[in-house]
């Protein structure tokens, strides 16, 4: 069908042009072994949603594990140093809200059972 090779078309353009990739897979890693396999190639129904040539890929797991990974032969190490400093940073302000907050309880409860 000409649509459907026409959209995939523009979607590849899409994705070889971007400054980085987004993956949301559906595994569910615990230990370091099993985020370092799905971080670093993708691991069992991942493997094939990876694109190595990206600079920046970001990975989060079903369970919220997430991981970064790099190609830095576009750039040197330390903005992406940089990147997930503030990503950190970010992720332990929002942490605070959340734990300050006086419905922090009906808040975890809420997020826990949200059929994500």
């Amino acid at each position: 069908n000409d649509d459907e090779t026409n959209k995939l078309e523009h979607d590849l353009v899409v994705l070889e042009s971007s400054a980085l990739i987004l993956y949301l897979d559906d595994e569910q890693p615990v230990s370091r072994t099993e985020c370092g396999e799905l971080f670093w190639h993708g691991n069992k129904s991942s493997s094939n949603n990876r694109w190595f040539d990206k600079s920046l890929q970001i990975i989060v797991a079903e369970n919220g594990k997430c991981g970064l990974m790099s190609e830095h032969s576009m750039f040197d190490g330390m903005p992406t140093m940089k990147f997930i400093e503030y990503i950190n940073a970010m992720t332990y302000e929002m942490a605070k809200d959340v734990a300050s907050s006086s419905n922090w309880s009906d808040d975890a409860a809420s997020f826990a059972s949200d059929d994500v």
